[in-house]
């Protein structure tokens, strides 16, 4: 028998904790901002990787702005697909490049203008979806990074040292 550290784990109930991939992507109790431009609900806040607990993204979701949020589907913008909406070419991309990115950026409008309730075929709801993301790009830029969520206490370990009979206990919880 090795005489190295022993590690106890132990659950304080008998219920099972959320699986990562059973977590929300999207909390609304954390917001950085919220507010309703030209129709449109506009929150600044992060997106949970899903299948990980602190792996946090920025990003803007959009809604309708008179309709409780449990019955809408967001549309989702995260700060790592927004360049898709930078509306000039960047420095080493050739026009066939630009075009393509704006193509897939109005393909992603239509959708969005679909679940806001907007008419993706009509040009004034395609421009206006396509402003108010833009107008907005510069918040999504500065929103922080995520902070502290709740966190959810799944166990106690306690780590007793053989060497010293030193006895360390701590909590096990993660980010809710």
């Amino acid at each position: 028998m090795t005489k190295g550290p022993l590690l106890v784990l132990r659950n304080p109930s008998e219920q099972r904790a959320e699986a990562p991939e059973e977590r929300p992507v999207l909390s609304f109790a954390y917001k950085h901002f919220d507010r309703t431009v030209r129709g449109i609900r506009v929150i600044g806040m992060w997106f949970r990787e899903p299948g990980t607990l602190d792996s946090f993204d920025p990003c803007l979701v959009l809604l309708r702005p008179h309709k409780p949020v449990a019955i809408q589907t967001p549309c989702i913008l995260r700060l790592s697909a927004s360049y898709m909406f930078n509306p000039a070419p960047f420095r080493d991309e050739d026009h066939d490049q630009w075009v393509h990115r704006e193509a897939r950026a109005w393909a992603i409008i239509c959708d969005y203008c679909a679940h806001l309730g907007l008419n993706p075929m009509r040009d004034k709801d395609l421009f206006r979806v396509r402003s108010v993301i833009e107008n907005h790009l510069e918040d999504l830029i500065r929103i922080p990074p995520a902070p502290p969520m709740e966190r959810k206490l799944i166990g106690e370990a306690r780590l007793t040292l053989h060497d010293t009979g030193k006895t360390i206990e701590t909590e096990v919880s993660y980010r809710g």
